[in-house]
């Protein structure tokens, strides 16, 4: 499976009316904690967030659960994950509704692991059911989220969700030989105490010359994708005769237990990232930006619509504006990070720009310098309607817990939130924006909107102070956009709401 990468970005629907009039988060008291923060979601009437430390220089970890009251935004209720499950390996799972369902790994019942589902009632960890057909696995996770330290590759779980958060795939993976990887899928219902909707099986039979490239994408029919990268040789050899030695395959999984490839054959270049979403006609849209010459610099942008069946019904291929064409000396390390389907008439391509690849590790954690995000947009039928660069300038470490873009959407457009320097906040783009070190005292939060059109504004919702934003720390619950706060060494955690 796809590990994090350090280019994460948050793609959330907004539920509340898209217009962004919010002018500031509103802050509750500063809280005496400190970690990596993930605001999970609510349940019991509380917000909660999880808080994980590390201890023993790495060797073991610590990790709880912290509830918020809503009106004072302060912490009334902890939970010691370990002291209440027995083992660390937990996952925090959100539902469409804002409500937290709480995924663990038993290790002893019946002398057998064993996943179960729990909820907070009466501020009481409950056990709802057993999900007797997931035994034998030795840990659950959520792609992206920081709540589960320990992680085997063997025989564990893996969770995706649909784009409308209301139906889950639970991936085992499981590696009987060296070459060959076995997945077995469930596509789950959430509101049904994770009952079982069907379930499929694919195999990395030469996984030497396979490997999966995307997230098992969950639709919202309960059907699945699986993007499989297929070398022609040696699995990472990226070239051959100076063309692309690979091409791209989408699995299609169905409800009635038949499946369906649909292979892009890389024809235009190298494909330097690639980024994929559904809408809710069931068609899959799939983007990357394209190389001429392998690791040379992104010059154009290809954007593919495939329907229900597998066939692809759009093909495009557009010089991205804000790339200047391959001129840019920033292009050589582009990565696409998101595709955002707002609605028929408006998708958007999010793309981080870096001037430098990682400098290696510092005390434990990757550095790497973020200059530029580039949000390209088109609508359905791929034609390619503007594009447009945010200044950044920022150096970042520490896991990259600060570099998170976070892109809220609905039908009308779509909101971006993000740290920022303070002399950066508002002009959206800068020949020479001021550069930065993160975490840092002149940190700010800002909002930035976009329409059909592009850019509307940028809002700069907190004064110049302590207060960050990580890459799991934003959350639309109800009505209401939460933010976990924190300080530049990870401290004093504070939950705001947009207003």
């Amino acid at each position: 499976m796809k590990k994090t990468s350090v280019l994460a970005v948050a793609i959330i629907l907004l539920t509340a009316v898209f217009g962004f009039s919010q002018t500031k988060i509103a802050w509750g008291p500063t809280q005496d904690e400190g970690g990596i923060f993930t605001l999970v979601g609510e349940s019991d009437d509380l917000i909660y967030v999880s808080c994980t430390k590390q201890t023993k220089m790495g060797a073991s970890y610590e990790q709880k659960l912290l509830g918020f009251d809503k009106k004072y935004k302060k912490i009334v209720e902890e939970i010691d994950i370990k002291k209440t499950f027995g083992r660390k390996n937990v996952a925090l799972d959100m539902h469409s509704d804002g409500s937290m369902k709480i995924l663990s790994v038993n290790y002893e019942k019946k002398k057998k692991t064993i996943l179960q589902v729990h909820q907070i009632k009466d501020s009481k960890v409950e056990l709802i059911t057993d999900l007797d057909n997931f035994s034998g696995v030795y840990s659950i996770k959520i792609p992206g989220f920081e709540n589960t330290p320990l992680f085997k590759d063997d025989n564990s779980l893996q969770l995706y969700s649909s784009s409308n958060n209301d139906l889950r795939a639970l991936a085992k993976i499981e590696k009987k030989k060296k070459k060959k990887e076995s997945y077995n899928v469930n596509i789950l219902d959430p509101k049904d105490n994770y009952s079982t909707i069907h379930s499929f099986q694919f195999r990395l039979d030469n996984s030497k010359q396979l490997k999966i490239v995307e997230d098992i994408i969950v639709k919202d029919d309960g059907s699945a994708v699986v993007v499989i990268k297929q070398y022609n040789g040696k699995k990472d050899k990226e070239k051959k005769d100076d063309k692309p030695n690979y091409k791209f395959i989408l699995q299609h999984y169905y409800e009635d237990g038949t499946s369906v490839d649909t292979e892009i054959l890389a024809s235009e270049g190298f494909y330097k990232s690639t980024v994929i979403t559904q809408d809710k006609m069931g068609n899959i849209y799939f983007s990357a930006l394209i190389e001429q010459k392998h690791d040379k610099g992104a010059e154009k942008i290809v954007f593919k619509k495939i329907d229900s069946t597998g066939k692809i019904t759009v093909d495009e291929l557009h010089s991205s504006k804000a790339l200047l064409n391959g001129k840019d000396k920033l292009n050589k390390y582009t990565y696409s990070t998101a595709l955002v389907h707002c609605s028929e008439d408006l998708i958007l391509s999010v793309s981080h720009l870096t001037d430098t690849k990682s400098k290696g590790v510092v005390f434990g954690s990757t550095e790497m310098k973020f200059k530029d995000v580039v949000v390209d947009a088109f609508n359905s039928q791929g034609i390619y309607l503007w594009s447009e660069r945010i200044s950044r300038n920022v150096t970042i470490s520490n896991f990259s817990l600060l570099e998170g873009v976070h892109t809220f959407y609905s039908s009308d457009g779509a909101i971006m939130f993000m740290n920022r320097h303070k002399d950066n906040a508002t002009e959206t783009f800068k020949k020479k924006p001021k550069g930065v070190k993160f975490p840092t005292k002149n940190n700010i939060i800002v909002g930035i909107s976009f329409d059909q059109n592009g850019v509307v504004k940028s809002n700069r919702l907190t004064p110049k102070g302590e207060i960050h934003i990580g890459i799991e720390g934003i959350k639309a619950i109800g009505e209401e956009i939460y933010f976990v706060g924190f300080d530049r060494r990870y401290q004093n955690l504070r939950l705001g709401v947009l207003k």
